[in-house]
């Protein structure tokens, strides 16, 4: 192989890094907001693993006879996007490195800054819209 080839792959290699760093700010942002959200009395909390987080509302100590609410939030294997599922809805944020070699989170054709993107993952699980 060529040195060409080499090099195509290291970058590929490097937008995969990139996007592991990307997740992690992400959750840093999201573990803000929460303990922001939890700081003004909402019932939450986070768990979960490296590359699948966990945002949990309620309690069954805070809300007897109810089943906590979830919102799990993931790199995907191929780590092309951050997923995010919760009890009512699911988003899917694709990770796009651009020709410069940035790697950047975009939404419906616009590119999105971390907080953003915590923002779209998380206000419809922390208010959700009432019927």
């Amino acid at each position: 192989m060529s040195w060409v080839h080499d090099r195509l792959k290291a970058g590929r290699e490097s937008g995969l890094i990139s996007a592991s760093n990307l997740y992690n700010e992400l959750w840093d942002e999201i573990s803000t907001r929460v303990a922001e959200a939890k700081d003004g009395g909402m019932p939450i909390s986070t768990n979960g693993s490296s590359y699948k987080r966990v945002v949990v509302y309620g309690s069954p100590l805070t809300v007897p006879y109810r089943k906590p609410r979830q919102l799990t939030i993931a790199l995907a294997p191929d780590k092309s996007e951050i997923i995010a599922d919760s009890d009512a809805d699911s988003l899917q944020i694709p990770i796009e490195v651009c020709a410069d070699g940035v790697v950047r989170l975009k939404h419906k054709g616009k590119y999105l800054s971390i907080p953003q993107a915590a923002k779209l993952i998380l206000e419809p699980f922390l208010f959700p819209p009432t019927e």
